[in-house]
């Protein structure tokens, strides 16, 4: 099965929003997105985890048994696991991660969370991201969820994106703005 695509969106959009559901009812949210987070990561890190997850040679049960093993050191919730036997019992596991995104976008729209964008020229410090989190949840009244890139090519300054608003404020985006002027 193809992993991404628009026929897939569909798929991770049903996939968390029936795990929304199933975790809401049994009152474990905050759990099922720890449990659903951690094994994205895993999947993604170790890479002969995930071959094995997604071969299609070894057998559903057999993959089944060692996610339940790992579920159980874990102790991942009852309402994870259960969600983690359908994926393997369907051949779907490879969607594991774009449910995961799905999910904590979800899960912070549930939560009122806003999602912050912030690309930078160098990396910023814990007191400088604390500092810019206060600053927004100041102006903006809402909690806020940083997600940082680092991109050299900006020179210095910043490119931040709050929803659909980008406010430019790197040096290589003021100096393509200097010479097009000088072009004129």
């Amino acid at each position: 099965m193809k992993y991404h695509g628009p026929e897939t969106e569909i798929l991770h959009e049903r996939y968390a929003c029936a795990l929304m559901d199933v975790a809401r009812a049994g009152g474990r949210l905050d759990e099922v997105a720890k449990n659903l987070s951690l094994t994205s990561a895993l999947v993604r890190k170790d890479k002969d985890f995930a071959r094995i997850l997604l071969h299609p040679g070894i057998d559903k049960g057999e993959k089944i048994n060692l996610l339940e093993g790992i579920s159980k050191k874990a102790r991942f919730c009852e309402e994870f696991c259960s969600f983690i036997r359908v994926l393997a019992e369907k051949n779907r596991l490879g969607l594991i991660h774009g449910v995961f995104l799905r999910y904590r976008d979800l899960y912070e729209q549930r939560k009122g969370l806003l999602k912050v964008f912030i690309a930078t020229a160098v990396s910023l410090s814990a007191g400088q991201l604390k500092a810019l989190k206060e600053v927004l949840k100041r102006r903006l009244k809402k909690d806020i969820v940083i997600l940082q890139m680092v991109e050299p090519s900006l020179i210095g300054g910043f490119d931040l994106r709050i929803g659909n608003s980008v406010y430019n404020l790197s040096l290589a985006s003021r100096a393509k703005l200097i010479k097009k002027g000088l072009m004129r």
